[in-house]
């Protein structure tokens, strides 16, 4: 009571638990919400495959609810959103993380409400893949293993990166400091007030497929957990905020760069700022 689910968790923790455990039950937000939302759905998910009993359909595992309405009919996946991973937390990626000097601790728990700031972004449109089941809940993405719907249901690479495990170990990355930005006038691409970072669509040095749903059979890095941008011409991305409120963001065009926070013609501009994907600091 009075906080979030978690992002990803098995049923039962592993004696050795990382994320290349993927045979074991688990529980992710999607199965959390979809069992608030009606309770005779089942919440764990066992082995690879669903605990729906005899004459369950998979759809029947998640609601039709965490799907956005205007993803194309041919991605047959089920959940079409990605959430903040520091306030659901992927407890699977978490105990991976390799925190060489210490500074960075893995989060062990989902947040509370009391750590979320009004304006945090919680749950957003994201990237639609060819390759997943009907079964499958969302995108996934795990170094060296990648299994339809088994692995980091929590996974988001937003802002490239900047909130997993795969940064660094800086709790400035993933936390703000209501007072003090560190980065402020000092990195764009890390100051809590500029925009996350989206790179223009094009061929090298941009990202040919910024702002796409994956047609293709292979899971790419740089879209898992991205925010997607269908909406309003593809320029309005849906999130919802922790105050309840559902906002729109925009970006400027998907194939032109720069503009008033970025001096680089690799990066599209949007009214999305990084504070609005940083929660409190523990503590």
């Amino acid at each position: 009571k009075g906080s979030l689910p978690w992002g990803f968790i098995w049923e039962k923790v592993p004696a050795t638990p990382t994320s290349g455990v993927l045979n074991a039950p688990f529980t992710n937000w999607a199965s959390s919400i979809a069992r608030y939302m009606n309770i005779k759905r089942p919440e764990i998910n066992i082995a690879g495959n669903y605990a729906l009993g005899p004459g369950k359909s998979y759809f029947d595992m998640y609601s039709e609810a965490l799907r956005c309405p205007a993803l194309d009919q041919q991605y047959a996946q089920r959940v079409s959103y990605a959430v903040l991973m520091t306030a659901m937390p992927n407890y699977a990626e978490e105990v991976d993380v390799a925190t060489a000097s210490g500074i960075l601790k893995p989060l062990l728990k989902p947040a509370k409400f009391s750590d979320l700031y009004n304006d945090n972004t919680l749950m957003w449109d994201s990237t639609g893949w060819l390759r997943l089941r009907a079964q499958d809940p969302m995108e996934v993405y795990d170094p060296g293993v990648i299994q339809g719907g088994l692995g980091n249901i929590a996974y988001t690479f937003i802002d490239g990166g900047q909130l997993t495990s795969l940064v660094g170990d800086e709790p400035d990355y993933r936390y703000r400091d209501k007072y003090n930005d560190v980065y402020a006038g000092i990195d764009p691409y890390l100051a809590q007030g500029t925009p996350i970072y989206i790179p223009r669509r094009g061929p090298t040095p941009a990202y040919v497929n910024s702002n796409t749903d994956n047609a293709a059979l292979g899971i790419q890095y740089g879209q898992a957990g991205t925010p997607r941008f269908r909406h309003n011409r593809e320029k309005g991305c849906n999130a919802l905020m922790a105050d309840g409120s559902v906002r729109t963001f925009v970006i400027n065009d998907i194939t032109k760069g720069g503009g008033k926070y970025y001096n680089d013609s690799n990066v599209v501009e949007t009214d999305w700022l990084r504070k609005y994907i940083m929660i409190k600091f523990p503590g």
